[in-house]
């Protein structure tokens, strides 16, 4: 038996705006989100691949980008949404993961926070 192939997707640096955030005071600007996304699925060709035998990584970004136009308090249900979203896109993704980040205001210095959740 032949083995699995498997390709790999990576959206790199994603960035979004919106108003993203638990506290009232979050609400009044659009803070910036930058998410990374990996995906993993099978292929079955062996010849050059056209779109239909892919995950078309167009078609993930407007996924992300439909999802992030929400308003969201939390970042951990960002990443739960976003990977239902990408999960039910294509019956040959295998496995998603979501890693998003946030500079939030805090009394200190701090480059980002970031969640991340994979299936």
């Amino acid at each position: 038996m032949e083995p699995e192939k498997i390709i790999k997707i990576e959206l790199l640096g994603i960035r979004f705006f919106g108003s993203y955030g638990l506290y009232p005071v979050e609400s009044l600007w659009n803070s910036e989100l930058l998410m990374d996304c990996t995906l993993t699925f099978n292929i079955n060709s062996e010849s050059e691949l056209e779109l239909k035998d892919t995950v078309d990584y167009q078609m993930i970004y407007t996924e992300l980008q439909s999802e992030l136009q929400q308003k969201h308090k939390l970042l951990e249900n960002i990443a739960i949404r976003s990977i239902k979203r990408i999960k039910n896109m294509d019956s040959r993704i295998r496995s998603c993961k979501i890693k998003i980040y946030k500079k939030p205001q805090l009394n200190g210095p701090l480059l980002h926070v970031a969640v991340e959740l994979e299936f």
